[in-house]
């Protein structure tokens, strides 16, 4: 064997490794939420957890969560730094119930996180539920977690109101939690 042929299998055989080796793939994308309404007029039954089954997300406790493409559920969340805080968005769906939030919080006086955002429920058992842009105020407690990828926190809306039923309002309330989030 020539020197030549020598270095064309070494390269050969280092192309084939190359091609052989890929990165493992990301972890699924997992999500939870809890909507409560907490008075006014939507005529809904109160407390929305997803998943249905299992313990709901709250201030206190992650609560269980669904997995992205798992028994038919979809997770697709966002978490990224944006000067001293953190811009979100997350959206966890299990049968006919969905959860979405879209936030911007930064650091809060008493630890923790904290700003506005905006977010939708719907639920086959109730009316589509809103807020307008902004109108909700979005909390990460020192308790809680917050970084590039995943977020844990809780929102209270004075108003939202029924998608299709005009003069439908009520305040909302409750908590979410989405892991393995695009950053």
């Amino acid at each position: 064997m020539t020197l030549r042929s020598i270095g064309l299998s070494a390269v050969t055989l280092l192309a084939y490794g190359t091609i052989g080796c890929t990165d493992s793939p990301s972890p699924a994308a997992k999500g939870g939420s809890h909507f409560a309404t907490t008075s006014g007029g939507c005529n809904v039954v109160s407390g929305f957890p997803i998943p249905a089954e299992g313990q709901p997300t709250s201030r206190t406790s992650l609560g269980s969560r669904v997995e992205d493409g798992k028994d038919g559920a979809s997770v697709d969340c966002r978490v990224v730094s944006s000067g001293e805080g953190f811009a979100f968005d997350g959206n966890v769906q299990s049968g006919s119930r969905a959860f979405t939030v879209i936030a911007n919080v930064g650091p809060a006086e008493t630890g923790g996180f904290e700003g506005t955002g905006t977010v939708w429920h719907t639920d086959p058992n109730s009316p589509a539920l809103s807020s307008d842009d902004g109108a909700c105020t979005v909390t990460v407690l020192p308790n809680q977690d917050i970084a590039p990828g995943r977020v844990w926190g809780n929102f209270h809306c004075d108003t939202v109101s029924a998608n299709n039923q005009p003069g439908v309002a009520c305040s909302a309330e409750g908590s979410f939690v989405f892991e393995n989030c695009a950053q």
